[in-house]
């Protein structure tokens, strides 16, 4: 077995080195355990402000030993994978780097000895480098994971002070709602009835009213409760929001088979170093940015709705909820949209970051260190602007559908009608079995 020298030397070690050495390993993983352990304890405490912030925590734990399982297989298979011998002229169709190719092939034949003709499938240092990237790919994730939740959470908290001030009953000036703050800061410009001009007019908007005001906030409450509860006008609008937005983070955070499978495609034609482009690396950030000029477009629309009526209102003006604001689906669409950007902002940081560490010269991957400080800035603007814009303002624009969604009411109340509409359909369906009883017992009677 290649490597049996290096593998013997560990019979020659002290005990006491080899012991000392188990011990930091053990001592680190029960320390990382036990941190791991409070943090989620702490959290569950105050679930209901910190549910998303749990959501995500419990997700990252299983994402952690998804990586763990990936770590034991690339270490158990390595010996299996460098023993495989492929043709030459197989080995150099599609490689990554053309221009590193020669070296890396001499590398690879006197790494090990194949048969003329025939290298190696993958070595053992390649296999190595594989396992850094999986594992810098989820300390990425995790970490872009967690400053998104951390973010929209502390954005969401920070509207509760407006329920609390929208609750209080205080005389408001009659206004026009065209003169209402809503309309003049949220409402669309006369050019902007096109759909194309008015989505550009909504992607530069972003920029400056990218952030939900006290009077964006008020007049969709007015809307939710006129529309779906007029008779409970102190209805905490502010619960509904921020069960919503745990419900989204539970949707947007982890990484399914999907996402891994995307991961190994994008790895597949990554030929020739094609991710060296910047382009590639801003990605994220523009469909970040046009997902922000379109939830723009939603409240745009709305406001617009309303902004020729000519009526009075005192205080908030009222925009009732429609689900034709949304289009494309629905709202959930644009849920899996949230899910690919985090993933695919990680999987851009990754790449270059895993290439500088690992190889020793620039590489086809990135060849120059502003390649790696783009990949870094965007990697970081991504989560900040969709935790502190994106996801909150889902959580509030969601609210204004036709329907009632789920989140509307806590756990124990969705579980209690769950059970009620399950022994509604069980007597139902006793009920109508009686029924058939009766009439074939009627049936059998002589007249």
């Amino acid at each position: 077995m290649a490597g049996g020298g290096d593998n013997n030397a560990l019979l020659s070690a002290p005990t006491w080195a080899i012991a000392l050495t188990c011990a930091v390993f053990v001592t680190l993983s029960l320390t990382i355990e036990r941190i791991i352990h409070r943090i989620g304890k702490k959290l569950s405490k105050n679930e209901e402000y910190y549910g998303a912030l749990l959501s995500a925590f419990n997700k990252m734990k299983d994402e952690l030993f998804m990586v763990g399982i990936l770590s034991i297989s690339l270490s158990m298979g390595q010996n299996a994978f460098s023993n495989i011998c492929i043709p030459a002229e197989v080995y150099r169709f599609k490689p990554v780097c053309q221009i590193h190719l020669e070296d890396n092939q001499k590398e690879i034949e006197e790494s090990m000895a194949c048969s003329k003709g025939k290298v190696h499938f993958m070595t053992t240092t390649g296999l190595h480098s594989l396992h850094i990237l999986v594992f810098i790919l989820a300390a990425f994730h995790i970490l872009y994971t967690a400053m998104m939740v951390v973010l929209g959470t502390l954005e969401v908290r920070r509207w509760r002070a407006w329920e609390a001030s929208a609750e209080e009953k205080s005389t408001a000036a009659l206004r026009l709602v065209k003169e209402t703050t809503f309309v003049r800061t949220r409402g669309g410009i006369p050019c902007s009835d096109k759909l194309i001009v008015s989505y550009v007019v909504s992607f530069f908007k972003q920029f400056y009213k990218w952030r939900i005001c006290k009077s964006d906030y008020v007049t969709f409450r007015s809307g939710f409760i006129k529309y779906h509860c007029p008779s409970y006008p102190e209805f905490n609008f502010h619960k509904v929001i921020m069960r919503s937005f745990v419900a989204d983070c539970k949707r947007v955070v982890g990484v399914g088979w999907k996402l891994w499978a995307y991961a190994i495609f994008w790895v597949l034609i990554n030929v020739n170093g094609w991710q060296k482009s910047w382009i590639v690396y801003t990605v994220p950030l523009l469909v970040v940015l046009l997902v922000g000029a379109y939830m723009q477009q939603i409240i745009t629309n709305m406001a617009n709705k309303i902004r020729f009526k000519q009526s009075v209102v005192e205080g908030a003006p009222i925009v009732l909820p429609d689900s034709r604001n949304f289009g494309c689906g629905g709202p959930r669409v644009i849920l899996k949209c949230f899910h690919w950007i985090v993933f695919q902002n990680a999987l851009t940081t990754t790449v270059p970051i895993w290439a500088s560490i690992t190889f020793d010269s620039y590489s086809c991957i990135y060849d120059s260190p502003g390649i790696l400080a783009g990949a870094i800035a965007v990697g970081l603007i991504v989560p900040i602007y969709l935790g502190v814009f994106i996801l909150p303002v889902y959580a509030l624009v969601s609210q204004m559908g036709s329907q009632l969604k789920e989140t509307v009411f806590s756990a124990q109340v969705n579980l209690g009608l769950s059970r009620w509409r399950n022994r509604k359909l069980q007597y139902t369906q006793t009920s109508d079995e009686t029924d058939t009883v009766n009439l074939s017992q009627l049936d059998a009677v002589p007249i």
